[in-house]
Order: C-alpha cells, then sequence, then structure tokens
C-alpha cells in the first residue's frame, strides 16, 4: 500500500466531505493524445500501476505508463489550501492554542486536544506545525501541503482509462459537479433538463481546455474511483 498526495479545488473538497465526489479523473501524460489508430486501448500490466497502451494490431506502442494513482487499497490524501493558526498573535508554548484551518469549509481543528478533534486526527508531532506557524501566518497553496496536515484519506478502490467523452452520466455525478442546463453539444435542447455530463464537461475545459486537454480534444484520460477513509 502506497499513499499518494492528491490536489483538491474547495468545491471539490466540500464535495468529498458531503459524500457527492468518489471518482477523480486527470489526462494521460506522456503520450499522444489523439492517435490515429480506431480500436487503440490501455490495459494494466500485471493488474499493477503501469499499464501499457495497445494498437488494434496487439503492439504496445509506447513505454508503460505509471497510473498517477496506483492500485486498489492504495491511498491518496488530499492536499487543500490550508494555514496554520493560533488563538493570538502572541502564541505560547502551549501547543493546544494552536490550529489547523482549511479554506474550504474554514474549518479548524485543535492540536494537541482530541476533544475537538471530531474527524481529524494529527499524523506528527507539534514541532512540524510549530515550525509551520513561525514561517508564515496567511493561507497557503495547496501544493504545499504537508503530509501531517492533511486532513482527508482517499483510499482507491478501482483505476480505468478511458476517452474522455466517455463517461456516463452517473461517473459525471460521482465527480461531485452540479448538473446544469444541457447544451446542444450534449444532443438535446438548453432548458429540456439539466445534466451532470454537461457538468463535468465544464468543470474539465476551465482546467484543462487551455492546455489543449479540453473536453472537445477528447483526450485518454485516468479515471478512479475512491471511497473516504475516516480517522
Amino acid at each position: 500500500m502506497k499513499e499518494r498526495g492528491r490536489l483538491l479545488r474547495g468545491d471539490m473538497v466540500r464535495a468529498v466531505l458531503d459524500g457527492r465526489k468518489t471518482q477523480t479523473r486527470e489526462p494521460v501524460k506522456n503520450m499522444p493524445q489523439k492517435p490515429d489508430d480506431e480500436g487503440a486501448y490501455f490495459d494494466a500490466y500485471n493488474g499493477g500501476p503501469f499499464w501499457n497502451w495497445w494498437l488494434p494490431d496487439n503492439r504496445a506502442c509506447l513505454p508503460q505508463i505509471a497510473s498517477p494513482f496506483g492500485v486498489p487499497k492504495d491511498i491518496l490524501y488530499v492536499r487543500e489550501t490550508w494555514k496554520v493558526s493560533a488563538e493570538s498573535n502572541h502564541y505560547p508554548s502551549d501547543t493546544k492554542r494552536l490550529y489547523i484551518e482549511y479554506r474550504a469549509n474554514r474549518t479548524r481543528y485543535q492540536r494537541g486536544n482530541r476533544r475537538v478533534q471530531t474527524e481529524f486526527s494529527i499524523k506528527d508531532d507539534d514541532e512540524l506545525a510549530r515550525k509551520a506557524w513561525g514561517k508564515r501566518r496567511g493561507w497557503r497553496a495547496s501544493i504545499h501541503m504537508p503530509r501531517w496536515a492533511s486532513r482527508i484519506d482517499l483510499e482507491v478502490l478501482r483505476v480505468w482509462v478511458e476517452r474522455l467523452q466517455d463517461i456516463s452520466e452517473a461517473d459525471a455525478r460521482a465527480e461531485g459537479v452540479e448538473p446544469v442546463e444541457w447544451s446542444e453539444d450534449f444532443g438535446g435542447n438548453p432548458g429540456d433538463f439539466t445534466s451532470f455530463r454537461q457538468g463535468f464537461h465544464d468543470l474539465w475545459d476551465s482546467i484543462y481546455a487551455k492546455r489543449g486537454l479540453g473536453w472537445d480534444a477528447n483526450p485518454w484520460i485516468w479515471a478512479c474511483e475512491f471511497r473516504r477513509v475516516k480517522p
């Protein structure tokens, strides 16, 4: 079992906490995203974290690609916008006055007092938080969140590879997005009904379209299903 950090924006953190987000996706890197060969496909090598991309004539045309999500039973720990704070700017040596805060829902967890740690257990000693508090007082980007400060662990249940546009309505809902008005791009008439696929389309393009990997490019993507592991 391995642990990997996973960056999530605030709205997606809230979706995980609410139980609405149980899947996540990202583009497959280091491969041609628009293969000319119809029928190309991915499969896992011996059920491990490495995958091959096969052409229709059963030729592996790329070196093995490692899954960013690992394999089932691996852990993804969520990295989100955070900060270390204290009850006052004149923080004493009393660790019970030191907190970790998360911007996604402005939740505060007190270190050293288990009675107020409703869903977060610290994974290292208080010296790490004291150093973090003394180094910088403001909000820190999710990419700078260390393992010990993470409050959410996700157990990988399933990993697969597919083309982006193959996502189903049910899987789009499991991405934690809100349904939005159906557009003509999805075969309907605006105003008829709402669609989670359209909501996922909008979320995906807001992140990847500027990188040339938007919905219309229909790239190969990694997909992962997970469950939250409560402390």
